[in-house]
């Protein structure tokens, strides 16, 4: 039992986590940050990955609603074709 709950908070902690990380990354885009400023500032989203981290505020907009704009995409600039084929 104990086991079974300490992976539990395991899996509960890494959600925060990419929660957090995705807020963050998400507030920082809508400012105006491009893909090679979200990495000079958050380096650890080479490992989580910023289209990931995109694809899934666009999967949960609930969570993530104000930083959509009117048609529905995500406010700030994008990753640029060089950059989406590196992700």
């Amino acid at each position: 039992m104990g086991e079974e709950r300490s992976a539990r908070d395991e899996r509960r902690t890494v959600r925060l986590r990419h929660a957090t990380h995705g807020a963050k990354l998400l507030e920082l885009r809508a400012s105006g940050y491009d893909a090679q400023r979200l990495m000079g500032e958050m380096p650890e989203l080479r490992v989580v990955g910023i289209a990931r981290a995109y694809e899934f505020a666009a999967a949960n907009r609930e969570h993530y609603a104000d930083f959509f704009d009117a048609n529905g995409q995500l406010q700030g600039p994008g990753l640029t074709p060089a950059e989406a084929a590196l992700a």
